[in-house]
């Protein structure tokens, strides 16, 4: 199975928030004719949980197929659910890896990917879970910033064929995918999937980019700890006279990986990299704009996405598709807080102890699992 480029005129559309995308989302779930193909990391009780149940049903009851896989950590509060939901004769849904009581790397395991295959012609991927915090139905607002992709050219049989790949595994199964994913090759243009570190077309994808830029990296990442390769990258670019910048979020539902990001600040502003911290609300997108090219999807720069996690993106040169995602991008940076370098290091003495305390716990976290 190769994953061949879009054709030249697609145009993937970008939906800002999930009171934008969820919508779009919906409709084209209550089009479906034959199937549905649904993958979701984090899944949590609440309005529009309730809502997408609903859904499923409705459509379930037109004849329509529907396939599901949900996260064993990121959906255990709603597996009641989903056994539910099982009931319908239309309905398959399964539970990827689910938590078991054992300190060992296999919990850590988890597909991160969110996934809306419709027909096998419409796709949707990006970082949105499941939850109000995306998007809450009856107030139509959305606490957390978040991007989606609409696809609807031919490389959405692409993905169709990786799903179908994965869930014919998992039903054999009902576990961890144990053998490598050989009949998947990647290019740079189209899906880009991460099954394991060593067959992580993603990081690849990343590195092959970083290596060649010539004029520009912005990176946005919900959660920041790249590899010591990627921090190397940024820098050496930034001192040829890249345009390097960061755009993370300063509120985060997890006040750790806040601090873990902060801690690489020191070397990356010493290099010349522009780092942004926007609090307004959490910036959970994951964007990557090379020059000319652009990756989105559920891939962060992080070391569970780099290690352990299974990852979606889609990427593209489509002179559109990278307009789209440059202006959503300097949307965010013109209301964002710049990192001066000079003030950098006369922040808190408290914050200086938790980046150096929530870096050395990563450190024996990875000689732990490594």
């Amino acid at each position: 199975m190769i994953n061949e480029p879009p054709p030249l005129d697609s145009s993937p559309e970008i939906l800002i928030d999930g009171c934008n995308f969820f919508p779009s989302i919906f409709n084209d779930l209550k089009q479906a004719k034959h199937s549905i193909y649904i993958e979701n990391y984090l899944v949590e009780p609440g309005l529009l949980w309730n809502e997408f149940q609903a859904l499923l049903l409705a459509i379930a009851d037109n004849n329509v197929i529907v396939k599901g896989v949900f996260d064993g950590f990121g959906s255990w509060s709603v597996t009641g659910d989903i056994a539910a939901l099982n009931l319908h004769k239309n309905i398959d849904l399964l539970i990827y890896n689910p938590v078991r009581f054992r300190f060992t790397a296999a919990n850590l395991r988890r597909t991160h990917i969110k996934l809306f295959i419709i027909d096998g012609t419409v796709a949707y991927t990006g970082g949105a879970g499941i939850t109000d915090a995306f998007f809450n139905p009856r107030t139509n607002q959305s606490l957390w910033s978040e991007l989606m992709v609409r696809i609807s050219d031919s490389s959405v049989k692409n993905v169709c064929q990786l799903y179908e790949w994965k869930y014919r595994k998992l039903k054999s199964k009902r576990r961890n995918i144990a053998s490598s994913f050989s009949p998947y090759q990647y290019n740079l243009e189209g899906w880009l999937y991460a099954h394991r570190f060593s067959t992580h077309w993603i990081k690849r994808a990343v590195y092959l980019k970083l290596n060649a830029a010539r004029q520009r990296i912005w990176i946005n990442s919900a959660y920041f700890y790249p590899t010591k390769k990627i921090i190397k990258y940024l820098e050496a670019k930034a001192n040829a006279g890249v345009d390097v910048r960061l755009l993370l979020p300063g509120l985060t539902d997890v006040l750790f990986m806040k601090y873990l990001a902060r801690g690489r600040y020191k070397r990356l502003l010493q290099s010349g990299v522009c780092i942004h911290e926007i609090d307004d609300r959490f910036l959970h997108s994951k964007i990557i704009i090379i020059d000319d090219w652009a990756t989105i999807g559920s891939f962060n720069l992080d070391i569970l996405s780099i290690r352990f996690n299974q990852e979606l993106n889609f990427s593209s040169s489509e002179p559109s598709f990278i307009s789209e995602l440059e202006s959503f991008y300097l949307s965010k940076t013109r209301s964002s807080t710049l990192i001066d370098p000079a003030n950098w290091t006369k922040r808190h003495i408290l914050s200086k102890v938790l980046e150096r305390l929530t870096y050395n716990v990563v450190q024996l976290f990875r000689r732990f699992f490594d």
